[in-house]
């Protein structure tokens, strides 16, 4: 029986800002997280990474090499799951609603992370400075990817945030912040030591760390 771990470490949440910020970001504070994935390749069958748009794998091949992604797959270590789409927030009693981005209006060109399949991995492939020699690395990045539909799963999203905003005690103790200005952010200011419910980070938002002060914060972009 193969045992399957989900690095969820290794997810480099997509958000509205610019992927060569959230590539770098990743990058300064990923040590203990490639080394997490490290380990769970010799302990597991499998370690199956999320994304959005594949930038985990760019970022994959930028630190250990395409000849080392290539070994992986024909190990069959390396699988992704791919959540097409994203969350946010919509006011008015709406709630946590599934949404994709794109630009043009005759012609719509949809953001890597809610695109097709094959163009989301083609645009993380196209990041890297070193082109992989493999011309059929894209092919065999798809051949091991499950994806998932947000659409398909909002019901169950929805359920479950309710949940756990409704069973953590640590909530009525957040501090909701908002400025009328379109350019400012909403967000949930809480005590250091809260236990952030997973789905609230799921949402495109920023986790600061105000350490100084006994805060952390949870910043949404509008």
């Amino acid at each position: 029986m193969s045992t399957k771990i989900l690095a969820a470490n290794m997810w480099d949440v997509w958000h509205l800002g610019n992927p060569d910020s959230r590539y770098q970001k990743f990058l300064s504070s990923g040590k203990d997280k490639f080394k997490s994935y490290i380990e769970n390749l010799l302990i597991y069958d499998q370690a199956i990474i999320p994304t959005q748009d594949f930038l985990s794998l760019t970022i994959l091949i930028g630190v250990l090499g395409e000849d080392s992604i290539q070994d992986l797959i024909a190990s069959g270590n390396l699988k992704f799951v791919r959540l097409k789409g994203a969350f946010a927030y919509v006011g008015n009693g709406v709630g946590i609603e599934p949404f994709e981005m794109f630009s043009g209006e005759k012609e719509k060109v949809y953001n890597a992370m809610c695109s097709d399949l094959e163009f989301a991995i083609h645009w993380a492939i196209n990041g890297l400075t070193e082109k992989p020699k493999d011309k059929h690395l894209l092919k065999k990045i798809a051949d091991n990817t499950i994806e998932v539909d947000s659409k398909s799963i909002s019901t169950n999203v929805k359920d479950e945030t309710y949940k756990d905003i409704s069973s953590n005690q640590n909530i009525p103790a957040a501090t909701y912040l908002f400025s009328a200005s379109a350019k400012s952010s909403a967000a949930l200011r809480f005590p250091a030591a809260t236990d952030i419910p997973a789905a609230l980070v799921i949402l495109p938002a920023h986790l600061e760390n105000e350490a100084s002060e006994g805060f952390l914060t949870l910043r949404y972009e509008n």
